[in-house]
């Protein structure tokens, strides 16, 4: 619901009895004063108020030319870039960049020496406009010097004696961006970086302007947390003593987002500290994650939410007994929620194996409840018993067992396949793709190169076998989560079996043992990397790829 309904009302019903065509600049006055009624809605839909000013800006335009109303083209401009700025979008620099063109144009009219005060504004707007594109695209640089620069042309009208809290907060700008520059005297850069937070504070005091005051001390305790200068200690000394000052301001119910974000910095400087008891800071550190999991959501704040989520694990882990481990599992599989295999492939193999290692820690006959039901179903359905009591350590033993009849060179050759065929398998039931992805990953391919040597049983068989385990590593896992010889070599090995397949449609499965080959040529995989279970023992050449491509260019005809 809008905040102002009669007067958005009676500007809507003033539009409607005249026209573009018959007052012209009547028409454009009431489309910019509708556009300024849309643009201060603080309550409604943000998007719809926002679209519904952006139409009206343009529609006025159509009217207020460059040349014949200067003023008004420079205030509809500045308008439109204000509404561009905040304007929601899935590529937010496409918004930015619009508003920054819009604020470039006013210049044309807003001189410093014509209108020194709207030009401040304008440059302050521009260096507001450049720091948040920093955080876009490759020209982080660029934007952060030409923010910098902006600021300062806007400091040279804004005085501290004549605008003191527009000084301030341009102070306070300032110094955001020095702390983000990378480039250049990095240690220079954060102290001038702190000659502005401390400026702004002359002015932002804590009784008078509290809020203000609570946030510049939330930038000073993160610029203290990266600051390369000086001892490390001392500086998370420091920037933890910041953000104790900002929640003597920040409280959870006045200014919940805030409080949150403060609650999360405060634990990642103490998580940081190298010296003091590492168990009482890990329990400090813990709690303010615990507080800022009170406000962030994995909807409100998904980045955030599932930073905290992976951190407490870490740190729930570290602790030794079942207790802490469960705890540190629930967390892990919370952030996994966010770090999906597809979206962020690093974090959730990362994630994959802080979970694996919080199961392993677990003592004797404690185990996560999925676990424990997975394995009861499975015992349901086959014939394997899990004769341990914690069933990871009795998988990996299987795993371990089957590597050594596969591996080994003494006695008879297929006796120990079918031996190693039988501890992979068995350790299936433990080691499934969501909770242990490279484990089984790695199972599932020795499965495959079993099948394809095995002589007991049907050929065909064993080869379709063979080709189901690769094709599920395929279908689960990519080359971004698996290391990429293994991608590659797993292309490699589904092609010689759809090439080896005697019986079926020779046409098909040459089609598709051709298109594994083409992908595995891509990349040349390292001979180490081939094991010599591998049915053709040697890199995928383009001999092989020949050889395939003329069968069947020979079926084909």
């Amino acid at each position: 619901m809008l905040n102002n309904p009669p007067k958005l009302t009676r500007t809507r019903s003033q539009l409607q009895s005249c026209s573009r065509e018959t007052s012209p600049q009547r028409w454009a006055m009431l489309q910019r004063r509708l556009g300024d009624i849309y643009l201060d809605q603080t309550s409604g839909n943000e998007r719809a108020n926002l679209e519904g000013a952006r139409s009206c800006f343009e529609n006025a335009l159509l009217v207020y030319g460059r040349q014949s109303f200067p003023q008004e083209w420079a205030d509809l401009q500045n308008s439109l870039g204000i509404v561009y700025a905040q304007l929601p979008s899935n590529k937010p620099q496409d918004n930015l960049k619009k508003a920054l063109n819009c604020l470039q144009a006013v210049f044309e009219i807003h001189t410093q020496e014509a209108h020194p005060v709207e030009w401040a504004k304008l440059q302050n707007n521009l260096g507001i406009i450049h720091s948040r594109l920093a955080s876009y695209g490759t020209e982080r640089q660029f934007h952060l010097e030409q923010a910098i620069s902006s600021y300062k042309n806007s400091l040279l009208v804004c005085t501290r004696e004549a605008q003191p809290l527009e000084w301030a907060r341009i102070q306070n700008n300032l110094g955001n961006v020095y702390a983000k520059l990378l480039n250049g005297n990095r240690s220079e850069n954060q102290e001038k970086a702190i000659d502005c937070y401390e400026a702004a504070l002359e002015v932002f005091g804590q009784d008078s302007h509290p809020l203000q005051w609570a946030r510049i001390q939330n930038n000073l305790g993160n610029l203290f947390s990266r600051l390369r200068s000086g001892d490390h200690q001392w500086n998370l000394e420091q920037a933890i003593e910041y953000y104790k000052a900002a929640l003597q301001v920040l409280s959870k119910e006045t200014f919940p987002n805030d409080w949150a974000q403060t609650q999360l910095q405060l634990g990642n400087n103490f998580l940081e500290m190298p010296d003091g008891e590492q168990a009482v800071l890990h329990s400090k550190a813990a709690r303010c994650y615990e507080d800022a999991l009170q406000v962030i959501t994995q909807r409100s704040d998904p980045g955030s939410w599932v930073k905290l989520q992976a951190n407490l694990g870490d740190l729930y882990r570290a602790i030794p007994g079942a207790k802490s481990q469960e705890a540190a599992i629930k967390c892990y599989r919370a952030a996994l929620n966010v770090w999906t295999r597809d979206a962020f492939p690093q974090q959730w193999m990362e994630t994959q194996k802080k979970l694996e290692h919080a199961y392993n820690s677990l003592p004797k006959g404690k185990l996560l409840t999925e676990l424990k039901e997975a394995i009861r179903v499975l015992q349901d359905n086959t014939q394997v018993q899990l004769t341990a009591d914690h069933p990871i350590t009795w998988a990996r033993k299987q795993k371990t067992q089957g590597d050594r009849y596969w591996l080994s060179i003494k006695g008879d050759q297929q006796e120990n396949l079918e031996a190693a065929l039988y501890c992979y398998q068995t350790a299936l039931h433990v080691y499934n793709c969501d909770l242990f992805p490279l484990t089984w990953a790695e199972l599932q391919s020795n499965l495959g190169m079993i099948y394809c040597a095995r002589q007991v049983g049907e050929k065909q068989a064993n080869l379709e076998a063979a080709i189901k385990c690769y094709k599920a590593i395929l279908d689960s896992l990519s080359p971004t989560i698996i290391a990429n010889d293994k991608w590659l070599l797993t292309q490699r090995n589904l092609g010689d079996a759809y090439y080896n397949l005697a019986e079926g449609n020779r046409l098909t499965n040459l089609e598709k043992a051709v298109t594994h080959y083409q992908t595995a040529c891509q990349v040349t995989v390292p001979e180490d990397a081939i094991s010599r279970q591998c049915t053709t023992g040697a890199n995928v050449s383009s001999k092989d790829l020949a050889a395939a491509l003329a069968e069947l260019a020979l079926l084909a005809n």
